[in-house]
């Protein structure tokens, strides 16, 4: 017969704890810790997989870890553009800038007639010889600078118009990539969460695509019998 040490109660031999107050024996606690180290000595289950289900384990991850660097790759580029200020001001057009070769034209045209009105004068110097020139050296040159303003404002109209065309598929094109960046991040959080299921089976350092393929290789060698000899080996590298 013994005492407890706490609350001096007296207990039956080989009894584990108080009965009146709860409290650990020394015979509980030696007990307690026979069978602590006899489960600490016990050796831990080897995993083990076929060589079938090994390979179809790596291919699958070889192509969720493709999957996923490519979708890495195409957020990044799609980042980079996106971090470009987009030129909404690009220079329009003015008139002008379609007018001069009509303006030049009409100051040829207007030298041209003066020259012929002025041979004319000295040719023949009568009002019938001098009047048809004198009059197309006003007409030809007016009726091109007014040709030269209708057709330069169209000009002008056509591609300013064409230029805030450009500029609007543009917004429209950076927010198509926006979308697009956002729904490649939805499913790049998608895939990160399936991969997340088998982390631990698959060491951080061999998380990536290349990492499968040596593992296919060490397994279709023969130098591993299935994947998770095909990672020690690969860890060891």
């Amino acid at each position: 017969m013994f005492y407890c040490s706490h609350c001096g109660i007296q207990l039956e031999d080989g009894a584990n704890f108080c009965n009146n107050c709860g409290t650990v024996t020394e015979f509980g606690r030696t007990q307690e810790s026979a069978v602590s180290k006899s489960s600490d000595l016990k050796e831990k289950p080897v995993p083990h997989m076929s060589i079938e289900d090994s390979l179809l384990l790596v291919e699958k991850l070889q192509k969720e870890y493709t999957e996923l660097e490519k979708l890495n790759q195409e957020i990044e580029d799609n980042k980079a553009i996106l971090a470009k200020p987009l030129d909404t001001s690009h220079r329009r057009f003015s008139m002008f800038r379609f007018f001069w070769p009509y303006l030049i034209g009409a100051a040829v045209a207007f030298l041209l007639f003066d020259l012929i009105m002025v041979g004319s004068s000295i040719s023949s110097p009568t009002y019938d010889t001098m009047i048809v020139p004198a009059i197309l050296m006003v007409v030809v040159p007016l009726g091109i600078i007014i040709t030269g303003v209708v057709l330069a404002r169209k000009r002008a109209a056509r591609e300013n118009e064409y230029i805030a065309e450009r500029e609007v598929r543009d917004i429209e094109k950076r927010k198509e990539l926006e979308k697009k960046t956002e729904s490649l991040i939805s499913k790049r959080n998608v895939l990160k969460q399936k991969l997340d299921k088998d982390e631990e089976i698959v060491p951080v350092a061999l998380r990536r695509s290349s990492s499968m393929t040596q593992l296919k290789h060490l397994i279709k060698s023969g130098k591993a019998k299935d994947y998770y000899e095909a990672v020690e080996i690969l860890n060891k590298l």
